[in-house]
């Protein structure tokens, strides 16, 4: 994150509170697209993250062999609960205000 910051070329890096930005999602949306209920956490619960209790719930609900990959999982969280977040989600998933924060900075850098 440092490195990334010290370019001095308008890059910039942040580190956050939770462990990657799945653990900010909101168990409805993800409820709501992909009709699996998981408890979604900011760090890793006996060493699972939010993709891998996202993938084990709904391949489980799939009726798939086997378990969805995490990178998969990520992408198909990526395409298709991250889109049904409400900024009533994001407040409740980051009381902090983490994710406001970093698109005042976005918004800041592209004026």
């Amino acid at each position: 994150m440092d490195a990334v910051n010290a370019r001095g070329n308008g890059c910039w890096a942040a580190q956050t509170l939770k462990h990657e930005v799945e653990s900010y999602l909101h168990p409805e949306a993800i409820h709501e697209a992909f009709g699996v209920m998981i408890a979604v956490t900011d760090h890793p619960v006996g060493g699972k993250a939010t993709p891998k209790v996202f993938a084990e719930a709904y391949s489980l609900a799939q009726g798939f062999d086997g378990v969805m990959k995490d990178n998969l999982a990520k992408a198909r969280l990526a395409e298709r609960a991250f889109p049904l977040m409400t900024a009533a989600h994001i407040h409740e998933r980051d009381p902090e205000g983490e994710v406001v924060g970093w698109m005042r900075r976005i918004r800041d850098m592209l004026q």
